[in-house]
C-alpha cells in the first residue's frame, strides 16, 4: 500500500463518508505474493498432490473427509462465509496466476438484496449475534464493539448508534427489531454485512498453515482474529495472504506460531496479536487498522502481544494505524523489535508496556505519537518496565507532535520497578519544536530510581537550537549539555544539521 496522509477516527469516518474506504481500491494493499526465489521470478507453488476446493464448495465438508495432515488449495472466486475448523498438519492455500497474484477470497458477509421503504429510509431483516459486544469505543464512534460491518458497493459504512443519526455514509442496527438501515435507495448496489465469526480457527490443531488466500469481512469480536479466533493451538504459521474489513483483529496465534509476509490492513480493531512462546513476526505490512474507532488505550492499532516469551518482530513495516503500532504489553519478556519501519502511527511506533527484557535495535521510527498526551505518544515509549536496550535506531520526530526515545514509570499496581535500561547509539532527529527524550515519572518517589535505572550513551541529535530543552531527566528539563553536566549522555553529540527522510515501506 502507498501511503497517505495520517489517520484518525475521524478521518477513517470522512473517508468512509466520501466513499474513500474501498476494499478493492488503490487504499488497499496489493494482491500479487512475494517474491522469495533469488532469481527474481515468482514462486508460489503449491503441492501437485493438494484437494482442490472450488468457490461454492463448503472447505470444511472437504476437510472433514480427509485425513489430518491433508494439504489443500483454495480455487479461484469467492468463498462465501467459508469458516474452517482445521486438524493437526492441515495446510490451506489458495490459487494464484502465473504472477503470483491471490485469486481465491474467503469472505464472512452475507449480501442483502429485499429492502423495503420506511420514510426516507431504506430497511432490511437480519439476524444478529448480539451477545458478541466487546470493546471500548471512542466517542465519534460507539457501536465499535459491535461485530457487524456494512459494506455498499465494497465500502465500509460507519455504524450510528441512533435510527435518526443514519445519513449518507452511516447505517444503523435496529437489534430488537432484526432491521438494518439504509439512508439512501440501495436498488442497483451490492449490500453486503459480515456475518461468519471466522475463517480459520482451532484451539487445539497444531501446525496449521495458511498461505496465499484473501480473508475479508468477518464478523470477527474485539480481541479475536479472523485467522486464529481466540487462540489457535501452537504452531500455526500465517503467511503471504491479505487480510482486510474484519472487524476484530485480523491474525492472532500463540506458542511457535508465525505471521509472515502478510498485508493486513483496514482491521476494525487491530491488525495482529499473539501470546505465548517463540511466535515469529516478520515480514509483514499492517497498515490503516482500527477502522471501527476502538479506544486505542484499551487496545486498538496495528499489533499488540501479550504474556509472550522470547517474541521475535522482524523486517515489518507498520503505518497509519489508529493506534500504536507495534506494542508489547502484560508481562511480555525477551522480546526483540529488529529492522522494523514503523511511522504514521496515531499513537506510539514502538510500545513496551509493563514487561521485560526487550531489545528494540536497528528500527526506522517516524512520525508517530500525534494523539498522545503527556509523553505518551514517544517514537519508542518504554513504561512501567524494565531491563531494555534501545540500540542503533533511527528516530524522527515531527515538527508538532511526538516524542524521541522515552521511559515512563507511573504509579501504578501492575508495574514493574524500573532497572537496567540502555539507549544508546540512536540517531534522533527533532524536525520542529515538539519532542522530549529521556525518563520521567509521574510520583516523586520514583524520580531519584528511574534515573539510577537509565543509561543514555552515544546518541546523536539534530535539532534546531543545541539550546533548546528537550531531555527529560530528574523531574526536570534540561539541554544536552545539561544532561551532560548531571552525568548522563557520555559519549553523546548534536548538530543543527536537519534533514527530513523520506517514508515508506522498504
Amino acid at each position: 500500500m502507498q501511503p497517505r496522509t495520517r489517520v484518525t477516527v475521524a478521518a477513517v469516518l470522512l473517508a468512509i463518508a466520501t466513499g474513500a474506504c474501498d476494499r478493492t481500491g488503490a487504499e488497499g494493499a496489493a494482491t500479487r505474493g512475494r517474491d522469495d526465489s533469488a532469481g527474481g521470478a515468482p514462486r508460489c507453488e503449491v503441492p501437485p498432490s493438494a484437494i482442490r476446493i472450488a468457490a461454492g464448495t463448503s472447505v470444511q465438508e472437504v476437510v472433514d473427509r480427509h485425513p489430518p495432515g491433508t494439504s489443500f488449495v483454495l480455487g479461484r472466486g469467492v468463498h462465501l462465509r467459508a469458516s474452517v475448523s482445521p486438524r493437526d498438519g492441515d495446510r490451506f492455500f489458495g490459487e494464484r496466476d502465473a504472477d503470483c497474484s491471490r485469486l481465491a477470497v474467503m469472505r464472512g458477509a452475507r449480501r442483502i438484496t429485499e429492502f423495503s421503504r420506511d420514510g426516507a429510509r431504506f430497511f432490511a431483516h437480519h439476524v444478529s449475534r448480539e451477545d458478541e459486544i466487546n470493546g471500548q469505543c471512542r466517542r465519534d464512534s460507539p457501536r465499535c464493539n459491535r461485530v457487524e460491518d456494512l459494506f455498499v458497493d465494497d465500502r465500509l459504512l460507519r455504524h450510528v448508534s441512533r435510527l435518526e443519526d443514519v445519513g449518507p455514509g452511516g447505517w444503523y442496527f435496529d437489534y430488537e427489531a432484526s432491521r438494518v438501515y439504509l439512508a439512501y435507495d440501495p436498488i442497483g448496489r451490492r449490500v453486503e454485512i459480515s456475518e461468519a465469526r471466522f475463517a480459520f480457527a482451532s484451539e487445539t490443531a497444531r501446525n496449521v498453515l495458511i498461505e496465499g488466500l484473501v480473508v475479508e469481512t468477518y464478523a470477527t469480536p474485539a480481541q479475536r482474529g479472523a485467522i486464529g479466533e481466540r487462540g489457535p493451538g501452537a504452531g500455526w504459521r500465517v503467511v503471504d495472504n491479505e487480510i482486510r474489513w474484519n472487524h476484530g483483529a485480523g491474525v492472532t496465534v500463540t506458542d511457535g506460531g508465525e505471521i509472515r509476509r502478510n498485508a493486513i490492513h483496514h482491521i476494525g480493531q487491530l491488525g495482529a496479536s499473539a501470546d505465548g512462546v517463540g511466535v515469529l513476526v516478520e515480514g509483514n505490512e499492517i497498515a490503516w487498522n482500527n477502522t471501527g474507532g476502538t479506544d486505542a488505550s484499551w487496545e486498538a492499532g496495528g499489533a499488540k502481544f501479550a504474556e509472550t516469551r522470547t517474541l521475535t518482530i522482524r523486517e515489518n513495516c507498520v503505518h497509519h494505524n489508529d493506534g500504536p503500532g507495534l506494542w508489547v504489553d502484560v508481562d511480555a519478556r525477551d522480546t526483540r523489535f529488529l529492522h522494523n519501519t514503523v511511522f504514521e502511527n496515531e499513537g506510539e511506533g514502538i510500545f513496551v508496556e509493563i514487561s521485560r527484557e526487550a531489545l528494540i535495535r536497528n528500527n526506522r521510527v517516524g512520525h508517530n505519537g500525534r494523539s498522545g498526551r503527556w509523553l505518551y505518544g514517544a517514537n519508542i515509549l518504554i513504561s512501567g518496565s524494565r531491563e531494555t536496550r534501545t540500540i542503533g535506531n533511527f528516530v524522527e520526530v515531527a515538527p508538532d507532535y511526538g516524542h524521541g526515545i522515552l521511559v515512563i514509570w507511573q504509579e501504578r499496581e501492575d508495574a514493574h520497578a524500573p532497572r537496567s535500561h540502555e539507549i544508546a547509539e540512536n540517531d534522533v532527529t527533532f524536525l520542529g519544536d515538539a519532542g522530549r527524550q529521556g525518563a520521567a515519572t509521574d510520583f516523586d518517589a520514583g524520580t531519584a530510581a528511574l534515573a539510577s535505572s537509565l543509561v543514555l550513551r552515544n546518541n546523536h541529535y539534530h535539532m534546531n537550537d543545541l539550546n533548546t530543552a528537550r531531555f527529560e531527566w530528574n523531574d526536570r528539563v534540561v539541554s544536552l549539555s545539561d544532561l551532560q553536566t548531571l552525568g548522563q549522555g557520555a559519549g553523546s553529540s548534536a548538530d543543527t544539521k536537519i534533514e527530513k527522510r523520506t517514508w515508506h515501506c522498504p
